[in-house]
C-alpha cells in the first residue's frame, strides 16, 4: 500500500509466477524419519523482504504448519523471547539490516535451545563459520519439497530431543 495526501492509495498486489505448492516427496531416503508433515507445527519465519517471507510462509502452511511471517529482525527476536517455548523451528534469511539470521539464531539458542533454526538465503558461503548454529542451510532461490524436507527434519531433530529430555 501506498498512500500520497491528496492523491490516494496504490495498492499493489505480486503473485508468485511459479506453482509454490509443495510437490510429492522424492521417492528417495528421507531426511525425516517421524514427521510426515508440520501439521500444528509453529514456525517463526524472518527475512526483511516481506514478499519471500510472506512465500515461504505459505509452503510452511500447505503442509499444515502455523507460521507467522516477519519482516523485522527486531519483531523476530521479540516473538522469540516473549513465548521461546511455542516454536517448533525458525526459518530466517542471512543478511538483514541491523540483525542477521545469525543474530536470529543466536536469540533462538539463547532463549530455547531446543528451537532448530533452517537458514534460507542467496550467499549460503557467508554462513560457514556459523553453520553449526542452523539445522539446514539453504540457498535462495528455493523450491517447496526442498524447504519442507529441511524444516520437517529439524521439527523432527526438536521433537527425539523433547522425548530424550523427559
Amino acid at each position: 500500500f501506498d498512500s500520497e495526501a491528496g492523491k490516494g492509495v496504490t495498492v499493489t498486489v505480486a503473485w508468485p509466477k511459479a506453482d509454490m505448492r509443495p510437490k510429492a516427496a522424492p521417492r528417495a531416503a528421507p531426511l525425516t524419519s517421524r514427521t510426515k508433515n508440520l501439521a500444528g507445527s509453529h514456525i517463526l519465519v524472518v527475512d526483511d523482504v516481506i514478499d519471500v517471507a510472506d512465500v515461504l510462509s505459505e509452503m510452511l502452511e500447505m503442509d499444515g504448519a502455523i507460521s507467522i511471517a516477519v519482516s523485522d529482525p527486531a519483531e523476530a527476536v521479540q516473538l522469540l523471547t516473549d513465548n521461546p517455548a511455542l516454536w517448533s523451528a525458525v526459518v530466517t534469511d542471512l543478511d538483514m539490516q541491523d540483525k542477521s539470521g545469525i543474530d536470529i539464531a543466536r536469540t533462538a539458542a539463547m532463549v530455547n535451545p531446543s528451537v532448530p533454526c533452517v537458514l534460507v538465503t542467496a550467499l549460503p558461503e557467508r554462513a560457514a563459520m556459523d553453520r553449526g548454529l542452523f539445522h539446514s542451510v539453504l540457498a535462495k532461490p528455493i523450491e517447496a519439497p526442498t524447504l519442507l524436507k529441511h524444516v520437517r527434519a529439524a521439527v523432527s531433530t526438536r521433537m527425539q530431543g523433547l522425548k530424550t529430555d523427559e
